[in-house]
Parts: C-alpha cells; structure tokens; sequence
C-alpha cells in the first residue's frame, strides 16, 4: 500500500502585509426560505472579522424576498439582495460570483449558520492573501442534536485530489477569487464540488486546512438538494463523477481520490436496487490499482469487486452490508 503523504497546515497573520484586511464574499442563494435567512443572516453579521460583503440572489422566492426579513441585516449596508427569476441554485452562485469584490469567496446556503469565528480563523489561514482555498471544520445539525464537527479528509500532496477526497461542505472553505469558474446547473446537487474542483485543477494551486469548526449545516429543511437518500439520482451522480475524472490530466493521487468516489456512489446505486447504473458508475474504476490506494481494506467495498469482479462483488458486499445492519440493529435491541 503507497505512503500517505501528509499536508502541511500553516496559520498566517491577518494582516497580508499592506495594512488592510483580507475580505470575504459570502454568497448566498435564496428560494422560498424566508423563515430561515433571517437566522443565516443574524451568523454573518455576528463575524468577529469585519471586513465582508453578503450578496444574497433571491432566485424567484414566491412572495419575493424583503430586505425586512433580514432582520438586523435589513439596513447592514454590507449586504446586498439581488431578485432574478428563478433559474436554480447554481445560476443564482453565478450572478453572486459576478458582483462579488472580496479578496475571498466561501458559499453560504441559506439555512446554515456561520460560526463566529468562521471568517477569521478561515482568512488566518490564508497566509495573507497567498493561499488559494483554505477549509475548516463543519457540523451537521437539527433543531435537537448537532453532531461532532467533521474534518475535511486531505491525504494527498495534490490540491485537487484534496479537494474531491475531502467532500468540502457548501460554507466550509473560502476561495481566493480569480479562480472562479461557472456552476453548471446539470450537476445539481453537486455544483459546489464542481466549483471546487474547477477552482483547484491548475498544478500550482494550494489548499490548507485550518482545525476549527467554521460552519454548522442545518439537516431538517425541506427540499434540501443534497439529502441522497431522498433525492439520489445515481445516473447523473455517476456521470458526474466519471464526467469529472475525464476531464482532468490524471497522476495516482486524482485516480485514487475520483476511484474513491465513485465506489461510494455505485454502491448506493446498488443498495437502492440499480445494478445496471452500479455497474457503469464501476466501470469507470481503475480496479487494477486499487491496492495502490491508502483507503483500500481488506473487506472493504472496494475488495469485494476486485476480487469477486463486479457481477459476484456488488451482490456480496452488499449482503455483508445488509448482515452488518442486522447485528447492530439487534445490538441495539438487546441493550435496550
């Protein structure tokens, strides 16, 4: 199995060396959630880092979206709504990218909320300016339980690896801007990742992580884009994915980070009973290099393909997942 190379985290001053601080574009795109931007407004405004812009596309909100619903954001001068017809929220992030005039750009969905701290210790980590993306922490949560913050996986020397092996959440990274690229809105809901990747694909980009929870992502709104469970389409994920992979000069490190990927969502194709989009999704799968990989086990989904193959692979993972569930399942009655 090939080493794990290990990414180097430096915190730099906020101050990029001209007297002025780094400033930040929140972008945020609305439809319909007039009860909960006012809270997601409220987290921006409560920064401790002052110097930022919140520029919020009201995508064809029925009623439309009122700067009084902002609340105490409603005569911040700092933010900005704009109203468009409603086109999706990839071409809402697009008109936000175009009026955005930050050093910085990070996407803020409109039910999550920042941390306090979120811009400072995201723009500290950015080396004065020098950094192209730098990442935190993020939570998921209901209005009862939020869980342990999550730390973006980043295993790898190459940024864009990072970046798809990582699974970014939408509100946990800035951009330095000038790397913008356009969303396209086929690939909803993954238009942030494709954000990301596009932004992180030249050779000489650089990504660090900062270890602070920087954003808490609300998980019982309605209509969320990125519940798979709900709203899994496993052939446009898988041609997302294999879209992607095909799109970018490949070394072992972007092989091993898209292969990864993609595993995970043939299976979820498979659980959800979808052999044949399982099938395809693995037939963009470097099997022959998987024990190069440093996520690859013994037992894992992975192994069961490359040594059952695809046909015997799928189904016997799949029982072993389904056994599993059934014991713990049990486990849990009997403590009960």
């Amino acid at each position: 199995m090939a080493a794990t190379p290990t990414v180097k985290v430096e915190v730099a001053s906020l101050d990029p060396g001209d007297g002025t601080l780094i400033s930040v574009s929140i972008l945020m795109p609305v439809f319909n959630r007039q009860g909960l931007v006012r809270d997601a407004v409220a987290s921006a405004l409560a920064q401790t880092h002052p110097e930022f812009e919140l520029i919020i596309v009201d995508d064809g909100s029925t009623p439309p979206l009122e700067r009084a619903a902002l609340g105490e954001g409603a005569g911040d001068s700092r933010i900005k709504v704009i109203r468009q017809e409603n086109a999706g929220s990839s071409a809402a992030r697009n008109t936000a990218m175009k009026l955005a005039t930050g050093n910085y750009v990070l996407f803020l969905d409109s039910d999550d909320l920042l941390t306090p701290d979120a811009l400072r210790v995201l723009c500290e980590g950015s080396r004065g300016g020098e950094i192209d993306a730098v990442v935190g922490n993020w939570t998921n949560f209901t209005n009862n339980v939020e869980t342990a913050p999550t730390r973006p996986s980043m295993p790898y020397r190459d940024t864009l690896a990072n970046t798809i092996e990582g699974g970014w959440s939408t509100g946990s990274a800035i951009l330095r801007r000038g790397l913008e690229e356009e969303m396209s809105p086929i690939w909803m809901p993954w238009e942030v990742a494709e954000y990301y990747m596009k932004a992180m694909r030249r050779p000489t980009s650089t990504v660090v992580h900062v270890d602070h929870h920087v954003v808490s992502m609300r998980q019982d709104s309605p209509d969320r884009l990125t519940d798979l469970y709900s709203h899994f389409d496993p052939i446009k994920a898988g041609l997302f994915w294999r879209t992607m992979k095909a799109s970018f000069p490949l070394d072992d490190e972007r092989r091993s980070a898209f292969d990864r990927h993609l595993f995970r969502f043939a299976f979820s194709a498979f659980h959800s009973g979808l052999r044949r989009e399982a099938e395809e999704i693995v037939a963009a799968i470097d099997v022959d290099r998987l024990p190069q990989y440093h996520w690859y086990r013994f037992f894992s989904p992975a192994w069961f393909v490359r040594w059952g193959g695809v046909g015997v692979g799928l189904p016997l993972q799949a029982a072993v997942h389904g056994m599993k569930k059934r014991l713990l399942g049990k486990g849990n009655q009997d403590r009960e």
